[in-house]
């Protein structure tokens, strides 16, 4: 795949299949303008796409409907509580309207259903799995490969946030 340089996050959207959004910013980065028949749009985290964006989306998948289990505190843009940021939220704080990707992989719920349909994925919860069995895929390849080098495992395993 060819990979061109774009000046703007717009230049990079417009004209995209796909369109990922894969940031550590608290504001959306992507405008509802920009989405064109036929994408699907994917992000990291759900303030990367705000109500505008979500509206604009015929089909979209989220990972879990509970917004914030037990363990795990999430906060939306600009630190606001997520139940407030997200528009279909129910009285229990679920994100009922929004069909999980396991139902979707597991054919229990229809997935695009044209072309031209607007598709997205919501990593709302953020379990990082598929980071993780790309990076054992990679770290596999690399060392029968012979390729690159050992990093220490304390480099990447903090007490503090930065």
């Amino acid at each position: 795949m060819e990979v061109v340089p774009a000046g703007t996050a717009e230049e990079a959207a417009r004209g995209s299949d796909i369109v990922g959004t894969a940031t550590n910013a608290v504001e959306p980065v992507l405008d509802a303008a920009w989405i064109e028949p036929g994408m699907h749009l994917t992000s990291v985290k759900v303030g990367e796409l705000d109500a505008a964006v979500r509206v604009r989306c015929e089909r979209l998948f989220i990972h879990w409907q509970q917004l914030a289990p037990e363990h795990l505190q999430l906060h939306g843009a600009g630190g606001e509580n997520l139940s407030r940021a997200w528009p279909s939220v129910d009285k229990d704080g679920e994100l009922a309207a929004c069909p999980l990707l396991s139902d979707l992989l597991g054919g229990k719920v229809e997935g695009r259903q044209g072309a031209q349909q607007v598709t997205c994925f919501i990593n709302n919860i953020g379990s990082g799995l598929q980071f993780a069995a790309v990076g054992a895929a990679l770290l596999t390849a690399a060392r029968d490969r012979g390729a690159g080098r050992e990093l220490p495992g304390e480099w990447f395993t903090q007490d503090v946030h930065p």
